[in-house]
């Protein structure tokens, strides 16, 4: 399964916790608001990530944590997958958007397989 990584956290932080955990290798890139230019408020990232994995849009999930960017993701065509988060506060609208929600990444293989 193609993956890589949309995020809003700094480079240096995400590649260490991904290297902490051992998961750096799963991912064929990182990309970031930073990096890409534009935050999680428009589909630029995900685009940018889509164009990567080279998956037709209808077949990718993207995995958020956060309304406003699940928000941003499901307007741009996406298919989302809710990820809780004890610091959203908006759980149940996440829930009612997104196409699939998870309460931890151990249900997220059942989506995939």
């Amino acid at each position: 399964i193609k993956m890589c990584v949309a995020t809003a956290t700094d480079i240096h932080l995400i590649r260490a916790a991904l290297q902490r955990t051992e998961l750096l290798g799963y991912f064929s890139e990182i990309f970031t608001c930073y990096t890409v230019g534009h935050g999680k408020d428009e589909p630029h990232i995900y685009d940018a990530a889509l164009n990567c994995l080279g998956t037709p849009k209808d077949k990718t999930i993207v995995f958020e944590d956060a309304l406003y960017a699940a928000k941003t993701a499901k307007s741009a065509g996406y298919i989302v997958a809710g990820v809780y988060d004890r610091f959203e506060r908006n759980q149940e609208e996440l829930k009612s958007l997104a196409d699939f929600y998870i309460t931890d990444y151990g249900q997220a293989m059942d989506l995939l397989l």
